[in-house]
């Protein structure tokens, strides 16, 4: 199933000299002032306000598109989410992958995993596998386990880059200890494979269980299978990465 695009961004608190309850009616007039930042909290405020009611999308479409003009990277990032959904907007992939490249180069990096998948799978540009390897190890230099599990992946499978399977089991390792349940599954798979590490049936059902406890229902079934086995009832092995 193909991976979703990112839609939020995690909530970053504002400076501290705005850190007090500001009343929507004083944020419009800052950004009707040219006050950036306050534009941008303007739309997000209409994006996400708690009561779903007063929620409009049009307006926050508005003055993210403000802020972003004005170099605000977050406001950049959700014109692309804007663009990307058809939010306060009309769906325009192009137009989305270009606020998101924008909000990218300025190190956001949502949206440098957006512009990854985008440009992965030909979403508003053309596809470069490449080219979608380099943001996700933009990414990934970041800390961002989902970045760090697909350049594993791309490194298993010699997508956008040459195939090294021993990196591929070194970004796996990284991404699983962020807690990534795929990237634990996937870890486990070459270690019970000997793939860019020596074959261990025990490490290999450790990382299999780890990824069962993070939620992943193949890892649970690929448990099954290797006791099915061990019992005289062999299991069908999955290569499902």
């Amino acid at each position: 199933m193909p991976q979703r695009h990112r839609l939020n961004d995690p909530f970053v608190p504002f400076r501290k000299r705005d850190s007090q309850v500001i009343t929507t009616k004083a944020l419009r007039q800052r950004a009707l002032a040219g006050d950036i930042d306050a534009s941008f909290r303007l739309a997000y405020r209409s994006a996400f306000a708690r009561d779903r009611r007063k929620r409009n999308w049009v307006d926050a479409y508005f003055w993210f598109g403000a802020a972003a003009r004005n170099g605000h990277v977050r406001a950049m990032f959700y014109m692309g989410v804007c663009n990307d959904c058809g939010l306060g907007a009309k769906k325009n992939g192009r137009r989305a992958y270009k606020w998101f490249l924008r909000a990218a180069e300025g190190g956001h990096v949502e949206a440098q995993y957006n512009v990854a998948l985008m440009l992965r799978d030909g979403v508003g540009t053309r596809p470069d596998p490449a080219e979608a390897f380099r943001w996700l190890c933009a990414a990934a230099k970041q800390g961002d386990a989902p970045a760090l599990r697909d350049v594993g992946f791309a490194y298993h499978e010699g997508i956008g880059v040459k195939k090294d399977l021993k990196a591929a089991a070194r970004y796996y390792l990284r991404a699983a200890r962020k807690g990534d349940g795929k990237a634990a599954f996937n870890l486990g798979l070459c270690y019970e494979a000997g793939e860019g590490v020596q074959v261990d049936r025990q490490v290999a059902r450790k990382w299999f269980e780890c990824a069962a406890a993070l939620g992943l229902r193949r890892a649970r079934q690929r448990i099954n299978e290797i006791a099915g086995s061990n019992s005289g009832n062999p299991g069908q092995t999955t290569n499902n990465l």
